[in-house]
C-alpha cells in the first residue's frame, strides 16, 4: 500500500498584535513630554523596548505586526508594515513616539505608520483594513 498524501491549501499569513497596557504611565510620558536622552524617567524605556521587540527581527521589520501602546486614555499605535525610518534602537523609537504624541494630530506630515487614539478619534493615516 502507499500512502497518500493530503493537500491542504496554505495558511494566510496571520497579522499580530502586540498590546502594551501601560496604564501606570504619567501624564508627561502620554502627552510626549519625556527626555529622549533620559528614557529610564517615566520608564520609556521599558515601552522602547516592547516595541523593538514586537516590530523587529533579525533581518528588519515585520510586516506582519502591529503594536499598540496603551497609554493612559491614548492608544499609540504603529504598523509595520507602513511605519518607516525606525530603526532598532530605543532612543529613534523615543523620538517618533515623542513626535507623535506631541503633535497632537495637528501636523499630519507625522511618522508614517504611526497612529494615535484617544476617544475614538483617528489623528494619523493609516493605511489599515479594519479603518
Amino acid at each position: 500500500p502507499h500512502a497518500t498524501t493530503r493537500r491542504t491549501a496554505p495558511l494566510a499569513k496571520a497579522h499580530r498584535h502586540f498590546v502594551v497596557a501601560a496604564s501606570n504611565a504619567s501624564s508627561a510620558v502620554a502627552n510626549g513630554q519625556f527626555s529622549v536622552n533620559n528614557l529610564l524617567q517615566g520608564r520609556v524605556d521599558v515601552l522602547c523596548r516592547c516595541a523593538t521587540s514586537a516590530l523587529w527581527y533579525s533581518n528588519g521589520i515585520r510586516a506582519d505586526a502591529s503594536l499598540h501602546l496603551s497609554l493612559n486614555d491614548t492608544t499609540a499605535s504603529v504598523a509595520g508594515a507602513e511605519v518607516r525610518g525606525l530603526a532598532p534602537d530605543e532612543k529613534t523609537f523615543a523620538l517618533q513616539l515623542q513626535r507623535a504624541l506631541e503633535d497632537d494630530g495637528k501636523a499630519e506630515a507625522a511618522q508614517e505608520g504611526f497612529e494615535l487614539r484617544e476617544a475614538r478619534r483617528r489623528l494619523f493615516a493609516q493605511k489599515s483594513p479594519r479603518n
